[in-house]
């Protein structure tokens, strides 16, 4: 029996950890937004910033779609997380929340989040939209991605590893526009 107690002690004490693997993710973390591919250039072929010159100066906004702003959504203030107001969030290779000027061969244009943004929930409906910043007027919506839930792209256990999100756009430029999240599930 002696030789059985370090043992069942060792087993005893191994079902009270939490292992990843062991349970359905219950939230989540987001570590990075990176835009693959967004329209340069507004529908009727203009340039964003009009004739001022080169491409837009474009970041990202992350909603949860019930608090999206019925009208221009690079002007509401009701996002999740976003690189002008929340200084966790900053592009990977800009001194700047946006990306100056964009040009097809600046993509991806990517945004860390240091020590990474708790989501609220995984059935939340989010959308990621993408805002060329503008000094003088207000901030035009360059494009929008599908609705989506954490919830729904999950792991079925959690793992502890970074898992990645691709989300399209919707609307006309939705074949233009292209999201990659990165979240780990816990």
């Amino acid at each position: 029996m002696r030789r059985l107690l370090p043992v069942l002690l060792v087993g005893l004490a191994m079902t009270g950890c939490d292992v990843a693997g062991d349970r359905v993710p219950t939230r989540a973390t987001l570590i990075s937004i990176d835009i693959e591919d967004a329209p340069l250039r507004q529908l009727d072929g203009s340039r964003w910033d009009g004739d001022v010159g080169g491409g837009p100066e474009l970041y990202v906004r992350l909603y949860d779609e019930r608090d999206l702003p019925a009208r221009d959504a690079c002007a509401g203030s009701r996002d999740l997380i976003n690189p002008r107001d929340d200084v966790s969030m900053r592009p990977r290779f800009s001194d700047t929340p946006w990306y100056d000027d964009v040009e097809s061969g600046d993509f991806p244009l990517e945004w860390d989040v240091d020590g990474g943004f708790a989501l609220p929930r995984l059935t939340d409906p989010l959308l990621v939209v993408l805002c060329d910043y503008d000094p003088t007027t207000v901030d035009d919506e360059v494009a929008i991605t599908t609705t989506f839930a954490l919830a729904d792209r999950a792991p079925s256990q959690v793992d502890g590893v970074e898992d990645t999100i691709l989300v399209e756009g919707a609307g006309p430029d939705r074949d233009r526009v292209l999201v990659r999240l990165r979240v780990v599930y816990r």
